[in-house]
């Protein structure tokens, strides 16, 4: 099931996002370092990752500094709300307002 939902993104990743929506590059990668630390948990990227119980306070930390590192950019005070990280989608669209505030 996990190899599918990649295979999806990997298709969906050679067609331009929908306006508003950050490239699925970003998703994909977050995607996959779910998968690593979750096999066979089938999230998609639209799941509550918290309301499904696979994040506690440890793995939240551990999440902020995956994004942080990966995407080459620094998470302030202000964006370290749940919401910014229930879902690969929120993650995403994150990482794409970060990034577009600091003009990148």
């Amino acid at each position: 099931m996990a190899t599918a939902i990649l295979d999806e993104y990997l298709g969906a990743a050679l067609q331009s996002p929908p306006e508003g929506r950050v490239s699925n590059d970003v998703e994909l990668e977050i995607m996959r370092y779910l998968e690593s630390e979750f096999e066979d948990s089938g999230i998609d990227r639209c799941a509550d990752i918290f309301a499904l119980g696979y994040v506690n306070s440890l793995f939240a930390l551990e999440l902020v500094t995956f994004v942080e590192r990966r995407f080459d950019i620094t998470i302030g005070t202000d964006d370290l709300d749940l919401d910014n990280f229930r879902s690969v989608e929120a993650m995403a669209r994150l990482v794409g307002t970060i990034r577009a505030a600091a003009g990148r």
